[in-house]
């Protein structure tokens, strides 16, 4: 019965006869060469039944080893392929039934790893997962309520056809009809960074996921490949990645396709008519004249797609992409490439009812809500360019009054709303006529306002827990001193002193944190209308960031000898609002990096 044994039989039977030493290999040459001399006559001599009786011992000692005792230790699956391997080798071939045992092992493999969900390491949304971009807080709220509408999936391990068959099904319940109402996306990011592999068949999933989601107007973003890694050949076997006509953007890493889905919801809020979306645009223009640039703050490295090394491109949905009221530039969206180039989505074409148009307006509201409201005054200050702080003359206080408030009122009529009376300069009624009370209120205010007053309320303001006025901004402006740096131009290295913190009136500052692990590293942009250098300056730590300017860039300085100043020199109360809002920054700061950080991690 156990004939198909023998070989393995005779070695457990020398091994547990004491032979666990080389000796018993010398041993057993030695009688196999002594047994070649004298002949087959010996065996003779070995009682039959003894030889019979150890392999039968063996053969049933070890059946028990393999059938019985992996009872309850093994998997289903593996014990019948344990029965298939001892009933072939038994009644046809030891060989024959270590390859039945492969065949049903693999077969086996095939359907466990097609019920498991192990393929899908995490699922996230955008108000979880965010970039490292440092945005205005009325930009960054509206980001955090729109969110929802980004799915990040994060992908591991080999996928075929038995393990994509999860993640396609996952995407088809977020598109069915009644989670679709909940739950609505625009934007679909698959990570493939701890992805190994992709088969043919996958590949072609993908292709289904992508029409799919095409139909819906979802566009799908691959993060975490390049063109020549296996993934990307695999991708680019089907035709996903080399034709242009597919909505399809690919980047090298989470951070930038997060910040390219983030930009795309400030791009298509802003060229949207809606008025709300309008007051949004002024709530988050720049401070001054410079206005807030919203850039493509990885512009080296930004994506790759639709064909590879063609990074970030995608064939646009037909509509306009023009803003009205508040063109891009006014409304802090100076995107590179933007010019000529149509949004991701358009919210002034069809759909009215939309779930999505509904929660992007429900956004920008709640966003302006969470701002306080104060989004008419912010646009009022953006028109106040920086001055001198000399005398104005009444003549000439009053016609840049008159001209300021012309610029004002055609800014504002595109929208329907109206500023509050006293946010305008009024004019008077000649360049020779004597100024009267409102007309001198108003050169008064004028002096006032300038840099970096409209800054720092741009920037605090919406970090207060009261209701501060402009001379309390007014009262710290002094404390600030103007630096301008070029572009590539180093602000500090990792472990230099903290020489202070800086608002950012114009440009983009790019922090990079270096991490003992070599391939590891983070790079932040910090846009206008954010703040640098706070943690370590107020902690009185070395720097542990690089930072250097991506674009000429107009910075206020704050540092500690003009920070004593103020804390010696400003009533207590008013010092300690101040820095109660500086560590709101602070903490919101961390917040937002910290979120990449678990994003990128988990």
């Amino acid at each position: 019965m156990f004939a198909n044994y023998l070989c393995y039989v005779n070695s457990v039977l020398v091994y547990r006869s004491g032979g666990t030493t080389r000796v018993t290999g010398v041993m057993l040459a030695l009688g196999t060469f002594g047994l070649l001399l004298l002949g087959p006559g010996v065996i003779q001599y070995l009682p039959v039944m003894v030889v019979a009786a150890l392999i039968f011992v063996l053969g049933i000692d070890l059946s028990k080893e393999a059938l019985w005792d992996t009872i309850g230790r093994v998997s289903r699956e593996e014990y019948i392929t344990i029965v298939i391997i001892v009933a072939v080798s038994t009644y046809a071939d030891f060989v024959v039934g270590i390859i039945a045992g492969l065949v049903f092992a693999c077969l086996f493999f095939v359907l466990q790893a097609s019920r498991r969900r192990n393929t899908i390491r995490a699922i996230f949304d955008g108000s979880i997962a965010r970039s490292t971009v440092r945005r205005h807080i009325t930009q960054r709220r509206f980001l955090e309520q729109v969110g929802t509408q980004t799915q990040i999936l994060k992908l591991q391990g080999f996928l075929f056809f038995g393990t994509i068959n999860s993640v396609e099904d996952l995407i088809r319940r977020a598109l069915d009809i009644a989670t679709w109402q909940s739950n609505p996306i625009r934007f679909l990011i698959v990570d493939f960074s701890l992805v190994s592999g992709v088969d043919f068949s996958a590949a072609e999933a993908f292709t289904r996921v992508q029409r799919l989601l095409e139909a819906k107007d979802v566009v799908l973003v691959f993060c975490g490949l390049q063109p020549d890694s296996d993934v990307g050949v695999a991708l680019r076997s089907v035709g996903l990645w080399t034709d242009s006509d597919l909505r399809l953007e690919v980047f090298a890493n989470l951070n930038e396709a997060l910040e390219w889905t983030e930009n795309e919801f400030l791009r298509g809020m802003y060229s949207s008519g809606w008025a709300s979306a309008q007051a949004f645009g002024r709530a988050t223009a720049g401070a001054g004249s410079s206005g807030m640039e919203l850039r493509r703050s990885h512009s080296s490295t930004s994506s790759t797609h639709a064909a590879p090394g063609d990074i970030g491109s995608h064939k646009p949905p037909a509509g306009g992409g023009a803003v009205p009221g508040v063109g891009l530039e006014a409304a802090g969206l100076d995107i590179p490439d933007s010019k000529g180039r149509q949004p991701a989505f358009v919210l002034d074409s069809g759909f009215e009812n939309s779930p999505r148009r509904h929660h992007l307006q429900q956004a920008v509201r709640t966003a302006l809500e969470r701002a306080g409201g104060d989004a008419m005054m912010v646009g009022a200050l953006s028109s106040v360019p920086e001055m001198e702080s000399g005398d104005v003359s009444s003549a000439d206080g009053d016609s840049e009054a008159g001209a300021d408030r012309g610029k004002m009122e055609r800014r504002m009529g595109s929208s329907g709303e109206q500023l509050p009376p006293n946010a305008l300069p009024q004019p008077g009624h000649g360049s020779d006529s004597a100024p009267s009370p409102s007309q001198a209120a108003s050169v008064q205010r004028r002096r006032r306002l300038v840099q970096p007053l409209p800054l720092l309320m741009l920037t605090f303001k919406a970090y207060a827990q009261e209701d501060l006025g402009p001379d309390f901004f007014a009262n710290l402006a002094p404390y600030f001193s103007k630096v301008h740096i070029s572009k590539g131009q180093r602000l500090w290295e990792r472990g230099d002193e903290p020489d202070g913190l800086y608002l950012i009136e114009k440009g983009i500052l790019k922090a990079r944190y270096d991490f003992p692990q070599e391939d590891f590293e983070i790079n932040e942009a910090m846009l206008a209308g954010t703040i640098a250098g706070e943690l370590s300056f107020l902690s009185g730590q070395i720097r542990n960031t690089s930072v250097h300017a991506e674009l000429d860039c107009v910075l206020w300085k704050l540092d500690g000898v003009n920070l004593d100043r103020m804390q010696a020199e400003r009533p207590a109360r008013e010092f300690s609002t101040f820095f109660r809002m500086l560590l709101r920054v602070t903490e919101e700061e961390q917040e937002c990096l910290m979120s990449y950080l678990v994003t990128r991690l988990s």
